[in-house]
């Protein structure tokens, strides 16, 4: 390297991982002889020279990494076997000689740094990896993994981060895991007869989506432009944001079970909705949700679907990414924050996604008890149709944005897939109102009862804020104004941005779609409450002071799982202030006045 060139032992790992194959060391080479600023002059023995200060230790956590990635050359082989009809010639292993011993060497992934001058310029063509490559006519006629002979002679410096290890090798994973399904899309969408009938029915934007959803799957969602600064500042404060308003939070938790209510509606809306299937399905999921607690069953239900399998690692997408995140920090805050958002995710493993995976592998083998691959299929659909989910396989179009467009998706996934389901509630209704006007509408009106308003009757009784049918007070909103409002509102809730302004209109929530509003709405609500505390006589309390600086630093650090401390605060508030009809579970839900008075 240059001379201020200074190697920590990280990048001294890294390095090392790149010197297991001829390929990786020669491009290792190459890529930093053609840095446009400040070249490195490396060659083979000055590389060696450095290596050697790894300890035994070090390199055989190289070679053990060398050896896991090893283990993936079968699928590979069997993949590029499948496509060209013969095995590739692979990456062959290098001999590093150390003071410790000798060490095989092995196949380690190419991780470019695509940050230096003269890199940037790059087509996304030259970056992508084999698989993201299937989206073009060029990529498909040379789909190769790079543990091949067939790797591409594009030269770049290496990037020696430590964190980028488990990406490189996902990436192959990605490939092994996703070829067969992309490659079989694009072959559907690129037939001639297929794509004029699919462009003629559902029309040309629609068949354009589907290609950018199979071309998004490839890349597993990372074809995109590198993010500015404030890009990367936006992202980093959406995953704050996800720490501050989910952590801990028990109405987040409860709130899970409410995906029952678009599953119920997803298997009678495919059994056929009336009375006796209405009672059929009720009672398998009751079925589900009993067996949801025994672990062979979950074992059985693990085993039998890979969608079931890693369901906790995606959830949702903003769940998904913060864990992740979380996952590679150490300490016990991070500990804590990561058991904080699987807990979410497990909640709706056990209440919803299980019960509901079962009734619908129930369903199919009631009426063809020989068939479990159809029942595992159709199980696994009704769990992603009804629930969503947060892969590249679940994200619509609106959701595969990246940074400050990605704020105004914020825990869209689930609405996202009711979205789904409400636009083919009124294409049905659309259809069947021509032929039964009054079956169609009180079907349509089932529907929405059970998709939207008992969900919004849930989320108001776990808050306490369900009114009762007739208020003594005029002013206050009797349950059935209440409900239909709040439907209204859930049916807006679906469509991104515009569900902002709606709710900041209908709710009594304080739901706030996007990391900007949360934060900016704490630093009025500060400020505010800062210059009435200072004014004498004002009876504005320490307590609202801190509360939203609890809000500012959450988002700024991630630290803090701010509305449900801050839920607490209140109630310990009333508790030392012995406040009129203070009750325990204010400390979990905040105490409010209005709903104390109501009290008993």
């Amino acid at each position: 390297g240059t001379p201020a060139t200074r190697l920590t032992r990280e990048n001294l790992i890294m390095l090392a991982l790149n010197t297991g194959n001829e390929s990786n060391l020669e491009k290792t080479i190459q890529g930093y002889a053609t840095k446009k600023a400040n070249p490195w002059n490396i060659n083979e023995a000055l590389i060696d020279e450095v290596l050697d200060q790894l300890s035994k230790e070090e390199w055989d956590l190289v070679q053990a990494i060398w050896d896991h990635a090893e283990q993936l050359w079968p699928e590979v082989e069997r993949i590029h076997r499948a496509e060209f009809g013969k095995s590739p010639d692979r990456v062959s292993k290098r001999t590093i000689k150390t003071r410790h011993g000798d060490y095989t060497g092995g196949y380690f992934p190419m991780l470019y740094d695509f940050d230096y001058a003269g890199v940037k310029g790059r087509t996304a063509a030259e970056k992508r990896t084999a698989l993201e490559e299937m989206q073009g006519r060029a990529g498909r006629a040379s789909v190769n993994s790079s543990m091949t002979k067939g790797r591409t002679t594009f030269n770049a410096p290496v990037n020696l981060q430590i964190t980028r290890l488990t990406g490189g090798l996902e990436t192959t994973i990605h490939y092994i895991t996703n070829y067969e399904a992309v490659r079989n899309a694009k072959k559907i969408l690129n037939d001639a007869e297929l794509r004029a009938e699919l462009e003629r029915k559902a029309g040309v934007k629609y068949a354009d989506l589907l290609d950018a959803w199979v071309g998004s799957i490839a890349s597993n969602n990372q074809d995109t432009a590198k993010l500015t600064g404030i890009e990367k500042l936006a992202e980093q404060a959406i995953r704050n944001t996800t720490v501050a308003a989910l952590g801990f939070s028990y109405t987040t938790l409860v709130a899970q079970t409410f995906g029952l209510t678009t599953a119920y509606d997803r298997l009678l809306t495919d059994s056929g909705y009336g009375p006796v299937n209405a009672a059929r399905m009720a009672g398998h999921l009751a079925t589900g949700l009993r067996k949801a607690a025994s672990s062979e069953h979950r074992a059985a239900v693990f085993k039998a679907s890979a969608e079931m399998r890693f369901r906790v690692e995606n959830t949702d997408r903003d769940l998904r990414e913060t864990i992740r995140v979380l996952k590679g920090k150490e300490g016990k805050i991070n500990r804590g924050l990561e058991f904080s958002m699987r807990s979410i995710a497990m909640m709706q493993l056990y209440s919803v996604d299980i019960p509901v995976w079962t009734a619908a592998y129930n369903y199919v083998l009631e009426q063809d008890p020989s068939n479990t691959k159809k029942a595992t299929a159709y199980a696994d659909r009704v769990v992603r149709m009804s629930q969503s989910g947060g892969g590249a396989k679940d994200l619509a179009a609106v959701q595969r944005s990246r940074g400050i467009i990605k704020a105004g998706t914020m825990f869209y996934s689930f609405f996202s897939a009711l979205y789904g389901i409400l636009r083919g509630l009124g294409r049905d209704f659309g259809q069947d109102v021509v032929k039964n006007p009054v079956k169609a509408s009180m079907k349509a009106a089932t529907r929405v009862f059970i998709l939207l308003t008992l969900q919004e009757m849930g989320s108001a009784l776990i808050r306490g804020k369900l009114p009762d049918w007739e208020p003594e007070d005029e002013e206050e909103k009797g349950m059935l104004s209440f409900l239909a409002q709040q439907t209204v509102g859930s049916a807006f809730a679906t469509i991104p941005l515009l569900r902002d302004i709606v709710n900041g209109i209908f709710s009594d929530f304080g739901y706030s779609g996007s990391p900007a509003g949360m934060f900016g709405e704490a630093v009025e609500k500060f400020v505010k409450n800062s210059t009435k505390k200072l004014e004498e006589g004002d009876e504005t309390t320490w307590v609202d002071v801190a509360k939203p600086l609890i809000t500012i630093g959450a988002v700024a650090t991630g630290k803090v799982p701010a509305v449900q401390v801050n839920r607490t605060l209140d109630g310990l508030e009333a508790w030392f202030n012995e406040e009129y009809k203070f009750e325990p579970i204010d400390l979990m839900r905040g105490y409010d006045p209005k709903i104390a008075e109501k009290r008993d």
